[in-house]
């Protein structure tokens, strides 16, 4: 049974696209988890804190977002500078300590940070932070009924 050229050309299309999507899901896979057992973290030059012991309640995550949102630069949607530089004692008002929190990529994943995504801070838009705050605004509230 012979086929014709452009049925052949179209079956060599079809298996290559479909290898090209493979690749892709294999690709997003792997990304996937490699960012849930890499999250960044965030680290106070000053006192060696991490942002786990910093943000303590949901206030203080509440305001770390909202510190990322305002003063990030971001390039390709992805943030490069945060300026001026978000203190200790910005994020969680108790403190004292007067150190700049410094971004920590391969840093151990926070284990109290289980309902809070802290890589969508460094590469989401505006509205995926707003929606964060939402989130974090009503477990807030539903916390504070129990």
């Amino acid at each position: 049974m012979k086929k014709c050229l452009s049925c052949i050309f179209y079956d060599i299309v079809s298996i290559i696209l479909m290898l090209y999507a493979e690749m892709q899901k294999m690709y997003f896979s792997w990304k996937k988890i490699i960012i849930s057992y890499c999250m960044p973290n965030a680290q106070c030059e000053c006192c060696n804190t991490w942002l786990e012991n910093i943000c303590i309640s949901f206030d203080d995550k509440i305001r770390l977002v909202k510190l990322v949102k305002k003063r990030r630069k971001m390039f390709l949607g992805v943030t490069y500078d945060i300026t001026p530089g978000i203190k200790h004692k910005e994020v969680n008002l108790d403190s004292k300590c007067n150190g700049v929190l410094y971004y920590k990529v391969w840093a151990p994943t926070p284990i109290e940070f289980k309902g809070f995504n802290i890589t969508c801070l460094f590469s989401a838009n505006d509205d995926v932070l707003d929606s964060l705050i939402e989130d974090l605004e009503d477990q807030k509230e539903y916390d504070n009924y129990i």
